[in-house]
Parts: structure tokens; C-alpha cells; sequence
């Protein structure tokens, strides 16, 4: 009798463990909700993290997102690798742009000389181009004719014995060398504006009175960089 018992027990055991295990838990009955899905990026860098391997996350714009600092301690020297990576991009795009830049002018560069040359002959007294030339060239010999004067007659005759009698054998300091050097660049002034006095001059009694606008200011902008050099 003892036998059959445990033999019941035994078939009874094993008929509802089955049944019992494929019956579903229903809330509330027990038992943990399912969890939710892990972040792939957070489970990548804890395990980065356990690791000690740094991991750094930048947007597509370079910029620093989040970073998963190793057991060494190397992220941020990897965070200051990647930020000037995204200088050097940079400094790169902007060369790129230079050069298109560069490109496109050098590309143009004939239909703009050919716009100059239109400009030229449509404000030439007498539609040639070489006549701003001719002005360029006698200006420049009559600049050479003002500076010969300037340096005979000037330089040597007038104010000579006035610069020579201010130089001191032995000057001590600012206040014995600065008013002599003042004194000298006035007369260097004084001496350019007699040089263009005089090519203005000898330019009136050989050309005579000039008429046109735009020659005008060709030589206006000639004597200014005669003055300034």
C-alpha cells in the first residue's frame, strides 16, 4: 500500500509541473514586470567603463557629447585629440574655400582685365589706353627732373648750412637727439614737397594746362605716391 502511495505521488508530481508551468502569470499574480530594453549607447559605455577603455561620443558637428572615462584616466587627452581633430577640419574647410575662391577670381581675371581696358578707352581723352601710359611715363621723368633740383638747389644751397650747424659732435640722450632728427625729417619733407613743385612746374611749361577729368586724377594719384614713398 505504501508503495502504490509514493507511486501516485510520484505520477501526480510529475503530470502538473508541466501544466503549471505553462500557465501565464498575469499582473498583479506575482513576479517582476519585464524590464525594459537596455540603451545600447549606456550599456556600451558601462562596459567601457568596467573595462577601463575610454570612450568619447561627439555629434556630427564635433562636438563633445559624453564620454566614458577608463580606468587610466585618458579621456580627456582623447577629448582634447578629438577637439582638435574638429580644429583641424576646420582649418582645412576654410582652405578649401580659399582655393575655390582663388579658382574662381583666377577665372575671371580675363573677362576683368578685358572690363578694365573698356573702362580705360571709354575715359581716355582720345580712347587710347597708352595715353595713361604717356602720362605714367613723363610724370615719372619729370619726378626725376624735381628730385635732381631738389637735392642741387635744396638741399645743397638752402637748408644745408641749417642742418649742418644743429649736429652736435657728442648728443646725450632724447632731448639732444630728438629735436635734430624732427628738424631733419621737416626739411626731408620740405624737400619732397620742392621736387613736386617742381615737376608740377616744368610739367605746366611743357604740356600746359591739362582738360580732361580723368587724366586729372591720374596725376593727382601719381603726385600722392610720389609723396608717400
Amino acid at each position: 500500500m505504501r508503495a502504490f502511495l509514493t507511486l501516485l505521488a510520484l505520477w501526480l508530481a510529475l503530470t502538473l509541473t508541466p501544466a503549471a508551468a505553462q500557465v501565464p502569470m498575469l499582473p498583479g499574480q506575482g513576479g517582476d514586470a519585464a524590464a525594459p530594453a537596455p540603451d545600447p549607447l549606456a550599456e556600451t559605455l558601462r562596459r567601457a567603463a568596467e573595462q577601463g577603455v575610454p570612450v568619447i561620443v561627439v555629434d556630427t558637428d564635433g562636438r563633445l557629447v559624453q564620454t566614458a572615462p577608463g580606468a587610466t584616466g585618458t579621456a580627456p587627452d582623447a577629448a582634447q585629440g578629438v577637439m582638435g581633430g574638429s580644429i583641424l577640419m576646420k582649418v582645412q574647410e576654410q582652405g578649401a574655400t580659399f582655393r575655390a575662391t582663388l579658382a574662381e577670381r583666377l577665372e575671371a581675371l580675363p573677362n576683368s582685365l578685358i572690363e578694365v581696358a573698356w573702362i580705360l578707352r571709354s575715359t581716355s581723352p582720345d580712347g587710347r589706353i597708352m595715353t595713361y601710359v604717356e602720362v605714367v611715363v613723363f610724370s615719372v621723368l619729370l619726378f626725376i627732373l624735381g628730385r635732381i633740383a631738389a637735392t642741387q638747389i635744396y638741399g645743397k644751397r638752402l637748408v644745408r648750412r641749417f642742418v649742418v650747424s644743429r649736429i652736435k659732435a657728442e648728443p646725450q640722450g632724447y632731448t639732444d637727439k630728438m629735436p635734430f632728427l624732427v628738424f631733419r625729417f621737416l626739411m626731408g619733407v620740405t624737400g619732397t614737397l620742392f621736387a613736386m613743385a617742381v615737376a608740377y612746374v616744368a610739367g605746366w611749361l611743357i604740356f600746359g594746362r591739362v582738360e580732361d577729368l580723368s587724366v586729372q586724377l591720374t596725376i593727382a594719384a601719381l603726385y600722392s605716391t610720389f609723396f608717400f614713398l
